[in-house]
């Protein structure tokens, strides 16, 4: 396929395959745990799988998808992997076409985006249907009964309140625990009842948090599988060249030694010959390497109208908060997820903007991206709308002015 070979990098291919591949030997351990796996695949499998058909090659990607179906059906059968496998097929297809077709950058993102949420949204109506409209209520208490029934109940109930699932009264935890050495009959119900409380909160507002996911995975997963996917091609070609330059050498002084002659510092072209060359090499190689006219992180931005448009969905998010009915509040959450998630990514890549402008090298940029986002999430945010609005990095004219933003 144009741009995607089966392997571009077989260090990456073999170490993202084992990757995706690890959570299949504990799916079948017990079903607590294989629902995890669940969640953590449909959360992180789709940036993944984009990251390594760019980088690594359409073979691992592969391998990866099929782990990604496997981890659904082996534990609760082929319904289960067939829900996955809708899941995933429409952003893969939207992914493959884009590539193809050589689509720009932010518009292969937008298409991605779409297939996710199809795929999303597919499941969930399914899932909907079959627990009789009452999705979140159903699925909750499903997962309460795998508790109880696990043997373990006591010990993931005590988990769960330790991570904030779950909450109880101090005195009477304190008061079983200490008499008991474990939990009692009423801390156990009392522990279930808030578990499932919080996973219907949780569940009904997957929509939204489907729409912030599908957000994050295509932008910054296609941009992070082009970055390290054209730094792997470039490797690739210096080290070629490096291999040549040290045959040349060690021919020449071969011919030397054959000769009789002691062997003098071999002489090669000019640095300036050399880096033009390897310019050359490293172009002609990136010719098929699908970039799609990816703009550097730190130039991301919104352009006026989009900026607009992005702004929009905040305004209804603000105005669903003051309503009492359940679909508007969905409504708003999906709006609010779209508002933050865009702005918040321009104000990751203003940072990047201002720490690269103060000669940061690239990893300890990442460091602090890292740490404010697990941190100060909330930070891009506000960062992104100040950008938006006082233009910070003077990336887009100045009001009145024709532009050609896309």
């Amino acid at each position: 396929m144009r741009g995607l070979p089966m392997i571009r990098s077989l260090k990456a291919a073999v170490l993202l395959s084992v990757l995706m591949l690890l959570p299949l030997f504990t799916v079948t351990a017990d079903a607590i745990t294989s629902v995890c796996c669940i969640v953590i695949c449909v959360t992180i499998m789709p940036p993944l799988l984009i990251v390594t058909a760019v980088w690594a090659g359409l073979l691992p990607a592969v391998v990866g998808w099929v782990s990604a179906v496997l981890m659904a059906w082996l534990p609760f059968g082929m319904d289960a992997g067939l829900l996955m496998a809708l899941f995933l097929l429409p952003g893969t297809v939207a992914f493959l076409v884009c590539v193809q077709r050589q689509t720009p950058f932010f518009r292969t993102a937008l298409i991605m985006i779409a297939g996710e949420l199809m795929g999303g949204f597919a499941v969930l109506l399914i899932l909907n249907r079959r627990a009789e409209g009452e999705f979140a209520l159903r699925w909750a208490d499903q997962f309460a009964q795998l508790i109880t029934d696990s043997g373990m109940q006591d010990e993931l109930l005590l988990t769960m309140l330790r991570s904030g699932l779950t909450q109880l009264d101090p005195n009477l935890y304190n008061q079983a625990r200490g008499l008991l050495g474990g939990l009692s009959e009423l801390g156990r119900e009392e522990l279930l009842l808030s578990l499932k409380a919080n996973l219907t909160d949780i569940l009904g507002t997957l929509p939204a948090i489907l729409v912030s996911n599908s957000i994050w995975h295509n932008l910054l997963g296609l941009g992070i599988g082009i970055y390290f996917g054209r730094r792997s091609v470039i490797h690739s070609v210096v080290d070629r060249r490096r291999s040549e330059l040290m045959r040349q050498v060690l021919e020449q002084r071969r011919i030397q030694l054959e000769n009789g002659e002691v062997p003098n510092p071999v002489r090669l072209e000019s640095r300036e010959q050399l880096l033009n060359e390897l310019n050359g090499n490293c172009e002609e190689a990136l010719k098929d390497f699908p970039t799609l006219q990816m703009p550097p992180f730190s130039l991301w931005h919104l352009p006026r109208r989009v900026g607009l448009m992005a702004a929009l969905p905040g305004l209804g998010y603000l105005v669903a908060l003051y309503s009492d009915a359940p679909q508007a509040q969905l409504v708003g959450n999906m709006l609010g997820c779209i508002f933050s998630a865009l702005y918040t990514i321009q104000g990751m890549a203003t940072m990047d903007f201002i720490l690269g402008h103060g000669g940061r090298k690239l990893g300890f940029r990442c460091v602090v991206l890292a740490v404010c986002s697990m941190l100060l999430s909330r930070v891009f945010l506000f960062v992104g709308i100040a950008d938006q609005l006082f233009n910070i990095r003077k990336l887009r004219p100045p009001l009145g002015e024709e532009t050609n933003e896309s």
